[in-house]
């Protein structure tokens, strides 16, 4: 058989499991609801429905009016995605292209060593797709980078990177 549901006597109001419950400790225009906590099975009794405006005991300064709707922006045309392009030369070693794209891009040891396993058999690789101001920032920084020191005398600078539009 099921539990009977019990009703608000000041008011005789039907009860509801709603996870709340509220008292007449305000006055009757301004019945205080609180939430009903359900962990004891002992006491976790259906909570009551109640007509009257609801003022939350937990938040007292929370605010009467709703905030305003941001009003929608027309969308703008997003520009084209961009390809950090790498280029290869014999003048840097792997662990210098891992080291670099993990300080540059993020990237972990496993796609470092893709990375630089492409473009040394290829001759360049893509290494990122983003808008165009990011990647001239990061043409910039892996142009930057220094010497690989684990090549004394041989390597001069930093390896080449270069940039284009990446096709839709």
């Amino acid at each position: 058989m099921g539990r009977r549901v019990p009703s608000c006597r000041p008011c005789s109001f039907s009860a509801r499991p709603l996870g709340l419950a509220h008292s007449h400790a305000a006055p009757r225009d301004k019945a205080v609801f609180s939430a009903v906590s359900f962990t004891d099975a002992a006491n976790a009794t259906p909570a009551l429905i109640h007509p009257m405006p609801l003022i939350f005991a937990a938040t007292p300064s929370s605010p009467q009016i709703l905030p305003a709707k941001p009003q929608a922006e027309p969308l703008v045309a997003m520009e084209p995605p961009w390809h950090v392009i790498l280029h290869d030369d014999d003048q840097h070693t792997y662990e210098y292209v891992i080291a670099m794209l993990h300080a540059i891009f993020g990237y972990d040891f496993k796609h470092g060593m893709q990375l630089a396993r492409i473009v040394d058999e290829f001759g360049r690789v893509v290494v990122a797709t983003c808008h165009r101001e990011l990647a001239e920032l990061r043409v910039e920084q892996i142009e930057s980078f220094g010497p690989d020191l684990r090549m004394p005398g041989k390597s001069q600078g930093s390896m080449r990177a270069t940039m284009e539009p990446a096709e839709g």
